[in-house]
């Protein structure tokens, strides 16, 4: 099995997947088999509604990929799972957790820490 694990990605989606497709494509060592899965550590930016980013994500990256992402209905390949960063949306993240709903674009899982996040 092969696993990738990333770090932080600032909201970066569509640049992280082309990252890691060329890594699946040969870059990284792993050229002899097929990436099955991608662990993020933390900062995704999961923000569906750009206009809920909070003040720390305005004043760097913004609110990155994920909201055209989340209104296109982008639909990704490789199975990820990711840890939540300090700048998500974590009341949307914990409505998707109480409706027992983690993955929140198709293949891409929220990964619940049980830290509190404010």
């Amino acid at each position: 099995m092969k696993i990738l694990l990333a770090g932080e990605i600032d909201g970066q989606i569509v640049d992280f997947y082309k990252k890691v497709s060329d890594a699946s494509d040969g870059y990284a060592g792993l050229k002899h088999g097929t990436l099955e899965w991608c662990l993020c550590t933390g900062s995704f930016g999961t923000w569906p509604d750009k206009a809920k980013i909070d003040r720390g994500t305005r004043r760097h990256a913004g609110a990155g990929d994920f909201p055209s992402l989340y209104a296109s209905g982008f639909n990704n390949s490789i199975q990820t799972v990711y840890i939540s960063g300090v700048h998500e949306d974590h009341t949307w993240l914990k409505q998707r957790q109480a409706a027992r709903n983690m993955e929140v674009l198709p293949n891409i899982h929220w990964l619940a820490t049980g830290i509190k996040q404010t």
